[in-house]
């Protein structure tokens, strides 16, 4: 009974907020933009500037030997998030006037992909990824970014993360002994494979490759069966049928060629996944003063550019591939989406429960996070990109 009083409460107090969840097929900005010449074009402003086009203005008075950045990573330098990545690095040594020089570890070769918070901590690197899907069970809130139908467009929804990161997540992600450098969020996962999702009704029986508890109980309400495989496993399991479809974002299908063996692409936008990467406090305290706020500064860009020149560009190049592949793009109609959210409701209800219950503000945190989310999917990418190029935002972390 208590049990249930809760979650009566939790429901009420998500209604009583105006919480609401983005889904799939709302209206948002360059929502209208499906080809990637037209994406390139809106996001022009990130890519001059990860293009070394936009002119350094940093000052910079330290005299002092070159500084070594560690930058760790378990994706190979080939990858095209990599790449792109590559670029914003080759920025940093722009902007901090080649005082600061990257050493970059591809393919884990300075420590495995699932250590990034020990050995940044420890000193082995001083960027890498430093994902929550690594250490779970030390965070709570953060897991609000995980949540069903939240987020459509990578670049807003990475805005809105950083927005809400100082006053709600800050604390439980420091508590591990790092500092968040980058903290992205996906373009929303959709589903490839031999299933095509147009009603409820096909979601029955269907096995789905999915990753975390709140993916599981999303997929378990719509009357399918998760099944948890790690990413890398996808292909394989796609290719034996032991799994009927895959759920990533549409970029990531590309990396492991899932449209090779896929007959139905699903534009179903049910959740996202929040990816960072941690910098070490020892490297960033021990900077220069004037360092520190170009490399302050320079993470932030780095972070809303990377959204934009990578999974914006490449979300738009892989509807293209998918054709060219001969896989039929399935998109339900907003009436069946509806039906869906409906059905996965209780899972952002539940959680709103469980944290309140331990004193968390998780209405708070989805309020704010929501509100975020409205005001930066009606801003067009150059302007979100230009806007913190211009102000970045305060309490990212403390120098």
């Amino acid at each position: 009974m208590k049990s249930r009083n809760r979650l009566a409460l939790a429901a009420a107090a998500i209604a009583a907020l105006g919480i609401a969840a983005s889904p799939a097929g709302a209206d948002y900005w360059g929502s209208d933009l499906r080809d990637y010449d037209s994406v390139v074009a809106a996001t022009s402003a990130a890519g001059d500037w990860l293009d070394g086009k936009v002119p350094v203005t940093t000052t910079v008075t330290y005299d002092g030997p070159v500084i070594t950045y560690r930058y760790a990573t378990y994706i190979p330098p080939v990858a095209g998030v990599e790449k792109v990545n590559r670029k914003a690095l080759d920025q940093l040594e722009r902007e901090s006037h080649g005082k600061i020089k990257v050493e970059g570890y591809y393919a884990q070769s300075l420590h495995p992909q699932a250590e990034g918070f020990t050995a940044v901590r420890d000193g082995i690197a001083d960027y890498s990824a430093c994902f929550m899907i690594y250490e779970p069970t030390s965070f709570d809130l953060l897991h609000a970014l995980t949540l069903p139908f939240q987020f459509n467009d990578a670049s807003a929804a990475t805005r809105t993360y950083m927005e809400i990161y100082p006053k709600f997540f800050k604390k439980e992600y420091e508590n591990l002994g790092v500092y968040l450098g980058r903290g992205m969020i996906t373009p929303p996962y959709n589903m490839i494979g031999n299933t095509a999702y147009r009603t409820l009704a096909d979601w029955k029986g269907s096995k789905i490759r999915v990753a975390g508890r709140i993916q599981i109980d999303a997929i378990k309400r719509l009357g399918a069966v998760p099944v948890s495989i790690p990413s890398s496993d996808s292909y394989t399991s796609l290719q034996r049928g032991l799994v009927d479809t895959v759920s990533m974002n549409d970029p990531a299908f590309l990396i492991f060629k899932l449209q090779d063996i896929s007959k139905f692409h699903n534009e179903v936008a049910l959740f996202t996944v929040n990816l960072e990467y941690c910098v070490s406090p020892d490297w960033f305290d021990d900077l220069p003063g004037d360092l520190k706020t170009v490399y302050y500064n320079w993470i932030q860009k780095a972070n809303v550019a990377i959204a934009q020149a990578y999974y914006e560009r490449e979300d738009r190049r892989a509807k293209t591939i998918f054709k060219t592949a001969g896989v039929e793009l399935v998109k339900p109609t907003a009436d069946e989406l509806a039906k869906w959210k409906t059905l996965v409701d209780p899972v952002t209800i539940e959680w709103v429960a469980e944290n309140e219950k331990a004193g968390r503000p998780a209405g708070q945190v989805l309020a704010a996070m929501g509100a975020a989310r409205d005001r930066f999917e009606k801003q067009s990418w150059d302007d979100t990109f230009n806007a913190i190029a211009a102000q970045p935002l305060k309490g990212m972390f403390d120098y």
